[in-house]
């Protein structure tokens, strides 16, 4: 039976007026209530998560308007009610609510209200792109990680969730996420992040990081990497090995909420590099004293040990076509012991950053 003709039918049989028995309705995923479900939405259920209220009488997530029988007695600081947050309509916010933000992300359900972001003074918070350390020439196909900062360490900000915008050119760049593991704001198991690409005029990748509930978390420095891919055919853009080409990428519609889901203003930032022609890639030598270091044993299974006469800075681990495999940054020694990420067997190239500069080693994993 259509599910709108059940509804119909409930109120009818429960002798509740028809105007009483759906005073409230809820587009599912659009936790704000603003007309479109996106990732501000992620933070308005991270905010509320756990919090129980009462259910529709049928729950379902689909991207149409629901009718709850009531507003739940809590509501946002905006004055948003957590009916909202309640995508499925079980009575419960939790994960299936955050997981239809997903499914039904970029639905709307007209007059769409847009997003706020707080215009940020000089001195406020920023979300930051580190910049490239990698020493080699990036060329179609490289992979990058860029370090994304969210103020300094010394200036540690309290966040409850974050919501951002990554812009670039799907021409240019052929795969683009975050990855949080190595990131302050994901110390324990208590948080949850979305990320998807959305196409309007120009292409994004919508990314919100949310806690669990009112349960905010102190930190600056690193909250992840960027970690993308070059696209490998771009032989018509870099006809002659000379060429070079700007790529940019933007951190744009920035929300960060605090302890008390206010708003807190949040500065971008933007980082260009160069794409290099595949011929400018020269093969490094493998010259013992470059570098100043030692990588044992060699060959290598499984683990690997790296013994240098400064300070390591960073590491990183690249097949012979320049991949990268792995990357190891903030080592801040000049001993490590790095396990080695099931990488197939064959030749690789060891680069290191240390206080003196760079080097490289070529092992054979076993």
């Amino acid at each position: 039976m259509n599910k709108y003709i059940c509804r119909w039918l409930l109120c009818l049989c429960s002798g509740l007026p028809l105007s009483l028995a759906a005073q409230v309705t809820v587009f599912p995923g659009d936790a704000s209530n603003n007309g479109i479900v996106n990732n501000v939405d992620v933070l308005y259920i991270g905010y509320s998560f756990g919090t129980p209220g009462p259910s529709r009488v049928l729950t379902d997530a689909e991207s149409t308007p629901q009718q709850a029988p009531a507003n739940w007695t809590a509501a946002f600081p905006d004055g948003t009610n957590y009916a909202h947050a309640d995508a499925d309509g079980d009575g419960l916010v939790n994960v299936r609510d955050l997981l239809t933000v997903y499914s039904n992300y970029g639905a709307e359900n007209p007059p769409v209200i847009p997003d706020v972001y707080p215009e940020p003074p000089d001195n406020s918070v920023q979300l930051k792109l580190e910049g490239i350390t990698d020493p080699d020439p990036i060329i179609p196909g490289s992979a990058i990680s860029i370090p994304l900062l969210l103020n300094e360490q010394d200036r540690p900000v309290e966040v409850n969730g974050l919501a951002f915008s990554l812009e670039f050119d799907p021409e240019l760049i052929s795969e683009i996420r975050i990855d949080w593991s190595d990131g302050w704001f994901t110390g324990d198991s208590s948080w949850y992040s979305l990320q998807t690409r959305v196409t309007e005029e120009k292409t994004y990748l919508d990314i919100a990081l949310t806690r669990f509930g009112n349960d905010p978390i102190t930190g600056g420095g690193e909250i992840g990497q960027v970690y993308l891919i070059i696209e490998e055919d771009l032989v018509g853009l870099l006809p002659a090995p000379s060429d070079t080409l700007n790529i940019l990428i933007e951190l744009k519609k920035i929300l960060a909420k605090g302890r008390n889901f206010e708003p807190l203003p949040v500065l971008g930032d933007d980082l260009q590099f160069t794409v290099h022609h595949p011929d400018a890639r020269n093969t490094p030598v493998n010259d013992p004293r470059a570098g100043n270091f030692t990588v044992f044993p060699n060959p290598a299974k499984g683990l690997i040990t790296i013994k240098a006469a400064k300070n390591i800075r960073t590491i990183w681990i690249t097949d012979l076509l320049g991949r990268q495999m792995q990357m190891k940054t903030n080592v801040a020694s000049d001993f490590i012991q790095l396990p080695l990420k099931n990488l197939p067997s064959g030749l690789y190239l060891v680069r290191v950053q240390t206080e003196e500069g760079f080097g490289y080693r070529e092992i054979l994993v076993e």
